[in-house]
């Protein structure tokens, strides 16, 4: 960890600086994507990032015909087949849509906002009906090839249950079932969860209705492959057939990937730290853009790094995730209200570090791995980190002395 600490930090003092006092709101970046800020009593702010990015909105509230998509992704599905756009959905100009028959449906093409799904939110407010004689078995609210969203009648029941499946390669697939679930003629809002390591959820109305635990893997890319609704279409992945119902919204989420930029720069600093972080962060985004053949290893490394506290988090061991799930809790805290330079946030810090120790994961070897690469040399040759922050530098200074303490006196006794 010191040998990590010494890569990043080089230019800047090794002593505790002044912190820099906060007189107003910091500036965050416009290219970070933020809710609203919360003022908290000490006069800091709380600017938290959310978790989940919008990828997908789907209305049928707007111009005949034509389905619209609100988030900033606007990738507008197009109408194939016999598709009913009527005026009144949930409720009045709210729209929806009526898929006729098995050639129809929406299709959306995906672009690069799916190339990294890992975790994944989705909602759809639907009617069910029934007024088919011969009703699918399976029948589509969302299908493509990683995932699909629907609604199934098993012969040994009359009504219809709500079912997420998940494929993370084409030899591998997992399903969650809420049985019974789906009632005729009502507008209900059904949605899915999955955490992109070990949970997966069903929910009614935003709250959930069933969930199960395992160790399961991330979703492939979806950028490049379609997306259907209310049906799936000729030429896609297998999946239902068309809905027997009406559709009026449709949203799905991404774990945002902003988010750890969004979180640093997320707590109490002034302009002038804020702007500085922000420039090198910019200077880091070019330089890997013009260094490609070093972006992939950088990238590989720190998903391994990602992989090791999918092991924690997975729920193999229940104390330990526990233990780890409320060390990242007090951190954010600590973090979102500006105690950086602060003896709790070190102590969190060394406690996160104990677990994954205790987990079995080696944290120093995958940071010394990724400092004494070549790339990592020649990045932070030619982009230098910033001296600008004190109260950062004194934590990464405080908290390697405090790791480097703990093994020098592990080391000890064998020494003597």
């Amino acid at each position: 960890m010191k040998n990590g600490t010494a890569g990043l930090m080089r230019r800047s003092p090794a002593v505790l600086l002044p912190a820099p006092r906060i007189t107003r709101r910091p500036v965050v970046p416009e290219f970070i994507r933020i809710h609203p800020t919360q003022q908290v009593a000490n006069g800091g702010w709380i600017v938290m990032a959310d978790p989940w990015e919008l990828i997908l909105h789907h209305t049928y509230a707007g111009t005949p015909g034509t389905a619209c998509d609100l988030s900033p992704a606007r990738s507008h599905g197009d109408r194939h087949g016999d598709v009913s756009f009527l005026k009144d959905g949930a409720s009045a100009d709210s729209g929806a849509i009526r898929v006729g028959n098995e050639d129809s449906g929406v299709r959306v093409a995906c672009g690069k906002e799916w190339a990294e799904l890992g975790a994944l939110r989705g909602e759809v407010r639907f009617r069910q009906d029934y007024t088919y004689a011969d009703p699918s078995f399976f029948q589509t609210l969302i299908a493509t090839p990683s995932f699909d969203f629907m609604t199934y009648a098993p012969s040994y029941a009359p009504a219809r249950h709500i079912r997420i499946r998940l494929r993370p390669h084409s030899a591998l697939q997992f399903s969650l079932i809420r049985g019974e679930g789906v009632p005729f003629g009502q507008w209900l809002t059904w949605g899915f969860v999955y955490d992109g390591r070990s949970t997966v959820q069903l929910t009614l109305n935003g709250q959930v209705v069933k969930s199960a635990s395992g160790v399961f893997t991330s979703l492939p890319s979806g950028s490049g492959t379609d997306l259907d609704i209310g049906n799936t279409l000729p030429g896609a992945y297998v999946g239902g057939y068309l809905l027997d119902g009406l559709i009026d919204e449709v949203k799905i989420w991404r774990r945002n990937p902003h988010r750890m930029g969004s979180d640093f720069l997320g707590r109490p600093m002034d302009d002038d730290v804020a702007a500085c972080w922000a420039t090198w962060g910019r200077a880091i985004a070019t330089w890997l853009r013009e260094n490609p053949q070093c972006a992939d290893p950088l990238s590989g490394l720190l998903s391994l790094l990602d992989q090791a506290l999918d092991t924690v988090t997975s729920g193999a061991d229940p104390v330990l995730a526990a233990r780890f799930e409320s060390a990242v809790g007090q951190y954010r805290t600590l973090w979102s209200a500006g105690h950086v330079n602060d003896p709790a946030m070190v102590a969190v810090l060394l406690e996160i570090y104990g677990v994954l120790r205790q987990a079995g994961i080696e944290p120093e070897y995958s940071i010394e791995e990724i400092v004494n690469s070549e790339c990592w040399r020649r990045l932070f040759a030619e982009v230098p980190p910033p001296d600008c922050d004190g109260e950062l530098v004194a934590l990464v200074n405080e908290t390697a002395r405090q790791l480097g303490e703990r093994q020098r006196n592990v080391r000890r006794p064998a020494a003597e």
